[in-house]
């Protein structure tokens, strides 16, 4: 992946470019896609599990716990969907872009979507 600059006479710009060129190797790219892509499962799982034990009993039975897991679910949640979505909006996170476009759709479109829908629903039905 080559980062591209509009072309321009001035000096800073070529130093510039030739600098990050020489900084973000591919080795460079691949390592920061992995950090990318272990970060998106991290948070994922994290909220899958979190989801899940609020089903097991010892959690179900102890109000505490519930509160701190409802809590942890929610900040795991905000998480998973604006650094899904940011990562996924730059084509960053996967290689194939339909894949990011459905990423970013899910985890960050849908939020949007019901502000319109909620604003169509009052113009409807005063």
């Amino acid at each position: 992946m080559k980062i591209k600059f509009k072309p321009s006479n001035s000096n800073f710009q070529k130093e510039l470019n030739l600098k990050v060129s020489t900084i973000l190797t591919d080795q460079v790219l691949e390592k920061s896609k992995r950090i990318l892509r272990a970060k998106f499962f991290f948070y994922f799982f994290m909220f899958i599990g979190l989801y899940s034990m609020l089903f097991t009993n010892l959690i179900s039975k102890n109000f505490p716990l519930v509160i701190l897991t409802y809590t942890l679910l929610g900040l795991s949640g905000i998480l998973l969907a604006f650094n899904a979505s940011h990562d996924a909006v730059h084509e960053s996170l996967f290689t194939n872009k339909k894949l990011n476009a459905i990423t970013h759709f899910k985890y960050l479109k849908n939020l949007g979507n019901k502000k319109a829908h909620n604003k169509k629903l009052k113009q409807t039905h005063p």
